[in-house]
């Protein structure tokens, strides 16, 4: 019996990982997009001790922040990697993601897609709340 059930949770194992998507992306202020193919897109957002990392220039003393762009209809996760010498979270409540790293290492968000165009929220959960530096913004269209 034991060795029928092991049998079943490989067999279930490999569909799952058979079923599973891949995808790939990119993020740091520009984002990435994808079709409703049913795969994955993958979006690398980064921090360091000086905000989050961007390949575009950000002007925060003209109240521009991070931003990440997305589409409705696509299915997202983020992998969220922390430069900085303590603990960093991105936290957006809208898709129910809090991405908790330790200094060095690269956490995966849940999966999550929009079905509506708008701009919503996002911040470094610990230093976002006071220092635009760890302020995000989410924009899908």
């Amino acid at each position: 019996m034991k060795r029928l059930s092991l049998i079943i949770a490989i067999l279930a194992m490999a569909l799952l990982m058979a079923c599973g998507g891949s995808g790939t992306g990119n993020g740091g202020g520009g984002g990435a997009a994808g079709g409703p193919s049913g795969d994955v897109v993958v979006i690398e957002v980064a921090v360091d001790d000086n905000g989050f990392i961007s390949d575009v220039p950000i002007d925060i003393e003209g109240g521009e922040v991070f931003h990440i762009n997305l589409n409705t209809g696509t299915v997202y996760e983020i992998h969220f990697t922390n430069h900085a010498v303590r603990v960093r979270s991105l936290l957006i409540n809208r898709w129910g993601v809090e991405a908790i790293a330790q200094p060095g290492d690269t956490t995966i968000s849940n999966t999550f897609m929009e079905t509506e165009p708008g701009d919503y929220g996002c911040t470094e959960k610990i230093l976002g709340g006071t220092d635009a530096r760890f302020k995000c913004r989410v924009i899908v269209s």
